[in-house]
Protein backbone atom coordinates (compact mmCIF):
# COMPACT_ATOMS: atom_id res chain seq x y z
CA UNK A 1 0.00 0.00 0.00
CA UNK A 2 1.35 3.46 -0.92
CA UNK A 3 0.39 7.12 -0.53
CA UNK A 4 -0.25 9.57 -3.33
CA UNK A 5 -0.79 13.31 -2.94
CA UNK A 6 -3.98 14.61 -4.54
CA UNK A 7 -4.10 18.38 -4.00
CA UNK A 8 -4.27 18.95 -0.26
CA UNK A 9 -5.21 15.40 0.61
CA UNK A 10 -3.38 12.09 0.65
CA UNK A 11 -4.99 9.12 -1.09
CA UNK A 12 -4.04 5.64 0.09
CA UNK A 13 -3.36 3.33 -2.83
CA UNK A 14 -3.37 -0.44 -2.99
CA UNK A 15 -2.28 -2.80 -5.76
CA UNK A 16 -5.05 -4.91 -7.25
CA UNK A 17 -4.26 -8.60 -6.96
CA UNK A 18 -6.09 -9.66 -10.14
CA UNK A 19 -4.92 -7.06 -12.66
CA UNK A 20 -1.99 -5.43 -10.86
CA UNK A 21 -3.25 -1.84 -11.08
CA UNK A 22 -2.98 0.60 -8.19
CA UNK A 23 -6.26 2.08 -7.01
CA UNK A 24 -7.67 4.00 -4.06
CA UNK A 25 -8.72 2.02 -0.99
CA UNK A 26 -12.26 3.17 -1.69
CA UNK A 27 -12.20 0.80 -4.68
CA UNK A 28 -11.81 -2.21 -2.36
CA UNK A 29 -14.45 -3.76 -0.11
CA UNK A 30 -13.75 -3.70 3.63
CA UNK A 31 -12.20 -6.85 5.10
CA UNK A 32 -11.65 -7.06 8.85
CA UNK A 33 -9.29 -10.01 8.51
CA UNK A 34 -6.61 -8.13 6.54
CA UNK A 35 -3.97 -5.79 7.89
CA UNK A 36 -5.04 -2.79 5.80
CA UNK A 37 -8.73 -3.50 6.39
CA UNK A 38 -9.50 -4.00 2.70
CA UNK A 39 -10.10 -7.01 0.48
CA UNK A 40 -7.25 -8.16 -1.76
CA UNK A 41 -9.45 -7.94 -4.88
CA UNK A 42 -10.90 -4.60 -5.93
CA UNK A 43 -14.62 -4.11 -6.52
CA UNK A 44 -14.26 -4.00 -10.32
CA UNK A 45 -12.29 -7.24 -10.52
CA UNK A 46 -14.61 -8.89 -8.02
CA UNK A 47 -17.63 -7.94 -10.12
CA UNK A 48 -15.98 -9.23 -13.30
CA UNK A 49 -15.05 -12.49 -11.61
CA UNK A 50 -18.64 -12.88 -10.38
CA UNK A 51 -20.03 -12.39 -13.88
CA UNK A 52 -17.61 -14.96 -15.30
CA UNK A 53 -18.57 -17.43 -12.56
CA UNK A 54 -22.26 -16.91 -13.37
CA UNK A 55 -21.74 -17.46 -17.10
CA UNK A 56 -19.74 -20.62 -16.42
CA UNK A 57 -22.43 -21.85 -14.02
CA UNK A 58 -25.13 -21.21 -16.61
CA UNK A 59 -23.17 -23.10 -19.26
CA UNK A 60 -22.43 -26.03 -16.97
CA UNK A 61 -26.10 -26.39 -15.99
CA UNK A 62 -27.70 -25.79 -19.41
CA UNK A 63 -29.05 -22.46 -18.11
CA UNK A 64 -30.84 -24.12 -15.19
CA UNK A 65 -29.02 -21.99 -12.61
CA UNK A 66 -30.81 -18.78 -13.67
CA UNK A 67 -34.15 -20.57 -13.18
CA UNK A 68 -33.09 -21.60 -9.68
CA UNK A 69 -31.85 -18.15 -8.73
CA UNK A 70 -34.97 -16.40 -10.04
CA UNK A 71 -37.16 -18.85 -8.09
CA UNK A 72 -35.30 -18.15 -4.85
CA UNK A 73 -35.21 -14.39 -5.29
CA UNK A 74 -38.89 -13.85 -6.00
CA UNK A 75 -39.84 -16.00 -3.01
CA UNK A 76 -37.26 -15.01 -0.39
CA UNK A 77 -35.84 -11.57 -1.25
CA UNK A 78 -38.25 -8.76 -0.29
CA UNK A 79 -36.47 -6.28 -2.57
CA UNK A 80 -37.24 -8.38 -5.67
CA UNK A 81 -39.81 -6.71 -7.92
CA UNK A 82 -42.14 -9.73 -7.92
CA UNK A 83 -41.76 -10.61 -4.23
CA UNK A 84 -45.24 -9.20 -3.40
CA UNK A 85 -46.99 -11.77 -5.63
CA UNK A 86 -44.73 -14.66 -4.56
CA UNK A 87 -43.01 -14.44 -1.19
CA UNK A 88 -45.34 -11.65 -0.11
CA UNK A 89 -48.33 -13.97 -0.33
CA UNK A 90 -46.62 -16.96 1.25
CA UNK A 91 -45.09 -18.75 -1.73
CA UNK A 92 -41.82 -20.34 -0.59
CA UNK A 93 -39.15 -22.70 -1.89
CA UNK A 94 -38.91 -25.99 -0.02
CA UNK A 95 -36.00 -26.18 2.39
CA UNK A 96 -34.12 -28.92 0.53
CA UNK A 97 -33.97 -26.82 -2.64
CA UNK A 98 -33.31 -23.63 -0.75
CA UNK A 99 -30.30 -25.13 0.99
CA UNK A 100 -28.67 -26.86 -1.97
CA UNK A 101 -28.80 -26.06 -5.68
CA UNK A 102 -27.54 -29.56 -6.50
CA UNK A 103 -30.64 -31.11 -4.92
CA UNK A 104 -32.80 -28.95 -7.19
CA UNK A 105 -30.57 -29.78 -10.17
CA UNK A 106 -30.88 -33.53 -9.56
CA UNK A 107 -34.66 -33.25 -9.34
CA UNK A 108 -34.79 -31.13 -12.52
CA UNK A 109 -32.81 -33.75 -14.44
CA UNK A 110 -35.21 -36.48 -13.34
CA UNK A 111 -38.18 -34.23 -14.15
CA UNK A 112 -37.07 -33.91 -17.77
CA UNK A 113 -35.57 -30.43 -17.78
CA UNK A 114 -34.05 -29.16 -21.00
CA UNK A 115 -33.26 -25.64 -22.22
CA UNK A 116 -36.40 -23.88 -23.39
CA UNK A 117 -38.71 -25.40 -20.77
CA UNK A 118 -40.00 -23.35 -17.85
CA UNK A 119 -40.51 -24.21 -14.20
CA UNK A 120 -44.22 -24.35 -13.39
CA UNK A 121 -46.16 -24.83 -10.15
CA UNK A 122 -49.08 -27.21 -10.61
CA UNK A 123 -51.07 -25.45 -7.85
CA UNK A 124 -50.39 -21.73 -7.97
CA UNK A 125 -51.42 -21.34 -4.34
CA UNK A 126 -48.64 -23.66 -3.16
CA UNK A 127 -44.88 -23.25 -3.11
CA UNK A 128 -41.94 -24.70 -5.02
CA UNK A 129 -41.28 -28.35 -4.13
CA UNK A 130 -40.93 -31.63 -6.07
CA UNK A 131 -44.57 -32.55 -5.53
CA UNK A 132 -45.88 -29.25 -6.91
CA UNK A 133 -43.47 -28.49 -9.74
CA UNK A 134 -42.87 -29.60 -13.30
CA UNK A 135 -41.23 -28.34 -16.47
CA UNK A 136 -43.51 -27.22 -19.27
CA UNK A 137 -43.36 -25.35 -22.55
CA UNK A 138 -43.89 -21.56 -22.49
CA UNK A 139 -47.40 -21.93 -23.95
CA UNK A 140 -48.37 -24.49 -21.30
CA UNK A 141 -46.96 -22.25 -18.59
CA UNK A 142 -48.95 -19.26 -19.85
CA UNK A 143 -52.21 -21.19 -19.50
CA UNK A 144 -51.45 -21.96 -15.87
CA UNK A 145 -50.72 -18.40 -14.78
CA UNK A 146 -52.47 -16.84 -11.84
CA UNK A 147 -54.56 -13.88 -13.00
CA UNK A 148 -52.51 -10.70 -12.78
CA UNK A 149 -53.46 -8.06 -10.25
CA UNK A 150 -52.20 -5.46 -12.73
CA UNK A 151 -52.45 -5.92 -16.50
CA UNK A 152 -49.49 -6.12 -18.85
CA UNK A 153 -49.00 -2.85 -20.64
CA UNK A 154 -49.73 -3.35 -24.32
CA UNK A 155 -47.94 -0.13 -25.25
CA UNK A 156 -45.16 0.04 -22.65
CA UNK A 157 -42.95 3.06 -22.16
CA UNK A 158 -39.75 1.76 -20.68
CA UNK A 159 -37.08 4.16 -19.52
CA UNK A 160 -33.54 4.08 -20.84
CA UNK A 161 -32.32 2.73 -17.50
CA UNK A 162 -34.88 -0.09 -17.60
CA UNK A 163 -33.79 -1.01 -21.14
CA UNK A 164 -30.18 -1.21 -19.91
CA UNK A 165 -31.35 -3.55 -17.15
CA UNK A 166 -33.21 -5.65 -19.72
CA UNK A 167 -30.07 -5.99 -21.84
CA UNK A 168 -28.10 -7.02 -18.75
CA UNK A 169 -30.63 -9.73 -17.86
CA UNK A 170 -30.59 -11.02 -21.43
CA UNK A 171 -26.80 -11.32 -21.19
CA UNK A 172 -27.20 -13.30 -17.95
CA UNK A 173 -29.37 -15.82 -19.79
CA UNK A 174 -32.83 -15.08 -18.38
CA UNK A 175 -35.70 -15.88 -20.71
CA UNK A 176 -37.60 -13.11 -22.47
CA UNK A 177 -40.78 -14.18 -20.69
CA UNK A 178 -39.18 -13.97 -17.24
CA UNK A 179 -37.73 -10.54 -17.99
CA UNK A 180 -41.09 -9.41 -19.34
CA UNK A 181 -42.72 -10.39 -16.05
CA UNK A 182 -40.21 -8.33 -14.11
CA UNK A 183 -41.04 -5.20 -16.08
CA UNK A 184 -44.75 -5.99 -16.65
CA UNK A 185 -44.38 -6.04 -20.43
CA UNK A 186 -44.88 -8.75 -23.01
CA UNK A 187 -42.04 -11.08 -23.96
CA UNK A 188 -42.45 -9.69 -27.48
CA UNK A 189 -41.37 -6.29 -26.20
CA UNK A 190 -38.26 -7.88 -24.70
CA UNK A 191 -37.63 -9.71 -27.98
CA UNK A 192 -37.79 -6.43 -29.90
CA UNK A 193 -35.21 -4.93 -27.56
CA UNK A 194 -33.02 -8.03 -27.95
CA UNK A 195 -33.19 -7.84 -31.75
CA UNK A 196 -32.59 -4.06 -31.56
CA UNK A 197 -35.82 -3.33 -33.37
CA UNK A 198 -36.33 -0.71 -30.69
CA UNK A 199 -33.98 1.17 -28.36
CA UNK A 200 -31.13 0.28 -30.74
CA UNK A 201 -29.01 3.16 -29.45
CA UNK A 202 -29.05 1.89 -25.84
CA UNK A 203 -26.19 -0.49 -25.06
Amino acid sequence: MTNQAMGNRVVLLKTRVVCGERKSLDDFHRHSGRRDGRDSTCKACGSLRGKRWYRDKQKATNRLYSTYRAMRHRCHYPKHEHYPIYGGRGIRVCQAWLDDFQVFCDWATQAGYRPGLQLDRIDNEKGYCPENCRFVTPSQNARNKRQRERPIRTNPKLTEEQVKQVRGLLTEGLTQREIGRRFSVTHGTIGAIKRRQTWADVL
